[in-house]
């Protein structure tokens, strides 16, 4: 199905985001479901590569994304069976309300713990 929503760096990001997670992700995944927790470093190096909060605001470390990226990213993760990782949980729902809520100090302070990037 061609779905007209997503443009070209849509679909450059997906194919990204798809070789991200058979890289790093796929092969380790049914070890950490075992274990019960997924390593901090894979979460360090997810947001690195600008697969956490996508939509963060360029000046906060962010990639200053739309919401379409948020999309590829939660799509990408059920196509493959990972849905306990939670970055759908962390990147669009407990994220927005640091962006709306918190106060500037607190943003700052937020990407020197997050590592947008």
């Amino acid at each position: 199905m061609d779905r007209r929503i997503f443009k070209k760096e849509h679909d450059m990001f997906r194919k990204s985001f798809r070789s991200y997670l058979k890289d790093k992700i796929i092969p380790f995944y049914n070890e950490w479901e075992d274990a019960g927790v997924t390593p901090r470093d894979v979460w360090l190096e997810a947001g690195k590569n600008d697969f956490l909060c996508p939509t963060a605001d360029e000046k906060y470390g962010g990639a200053g994304a739309d919401f379409l990226y948020s999309v590829i990213i939660t799509e990408e993760l059920y196509y493959h069976g990972l849905s306990s990782l939670f970055w759908p949980l962390h990147n669009d729902i407990v994220f927005p309300y640091i962006e709306l809520y918190a106060s500037e100090a607190q943003k700052k302070k937020m990407d020197s713990r997050v590592h947008f990037r």
